[in-house]
């Protein structure tokens, strides 16, 4: 898929918007401000205490007193400075031998502004401590996008792989941003069990494609009939 990106003009052109955790988007070689992550990563730290840090609360307090705004990139930097990457950490604990919880002696995570514990920076069902820093440009470049396609009146195509049904924020995301644009948009869902789509939308299959199959079997289809017929 980062092939593709790169085929169609660059990374500007093109948004990863993900539930998943686990930072493989970036790990595939995605800008980390084209990637989305709604709900996070695993692969970042943060205090427990989320926005009532004491550290955070006052660099909020004092940004709210604060007649004039700061240079936002400077701003952006300093927040995030309150998540960064758990691999250090996490490199220095040991697991005991049932593979199972880590040994007494291995250090614990902890915030390294207020000294209170570290978490994972990932939204929990009903986590009110999450901090997102990490979010604000990816959002900004994800909205910027929308509204380049609506003002261009441009064709886009959203290729949705293995969401689920449970937790079916992004499968929806998707679908509504489908909805009322003229058919300019496109949306194929790949999915083994649950590549289907509401019947309304059932109707229209040369908008909202199915395909039934794993992730690594339809995107290696997809890109074969690219490189068949790059021009379509």
């Amino acid at each position: 898929m980062k092939e593709w990106a790169l085929d169609k003009g660059g990374f500007h052109k093109v948004m990863a918007y993900t539930s998943n955790i686990d930072g493989h988007w970036i790990e595939a070689g995605f800008p980390q401000d084209r990637v989305c992550e709604i709900h996070g990563s695993v692969r970042y730290l943060q205090c427990v205490r989320g926005e009532v840090c004491k550290p955070l609360e006052a660099k909020k307090k004092k940004e709210r007193e604060a007649e004039e705004d700061d240079d936002e990139e400077e701003e952006e930097e300093d927040y995030q400075s309150f998540v960064w990457p758990s691999a250090g950490v996490l490199s220095q604990m040991k697991l005991t031998e049932r593979q199972d919880s880590i040994t007494e002696d291995s250090p614990i995570p902890r915030c390294p502004h207020c000294a209170d514990l570290a978490r994972p920076n990932v939204l929990m069902f009903s986590d009110w401590r999450q901090v997102d820093p990490r979010y604000t440009s990816p959002a900004a470049n994800y909205g910027h996008l929308w509204k380049t396609i609506e003002d261009e009146k441009a064709s886009f195509c959203i290729v949705e792989v293995g969401c689920g049904i449970d937790v079916d924020c992004v499968r929806n995301h998707g679908e509504l941003a489908v909805r009322g644009t003229d058919g300019r948009g496109s949306l194929i869902r790949i999915n083994v069990a649950h590549s289907y789509f509401p019947p309304a939308l059932a109707q229209k299959p040369e908008i909202y494609v199915s395909i039934p199959l794993g992730a690594l079997a339809a995107l290696q289809a997809i890109d074969n009939l690219i490189k068949v017929s790059p021009s379509d």
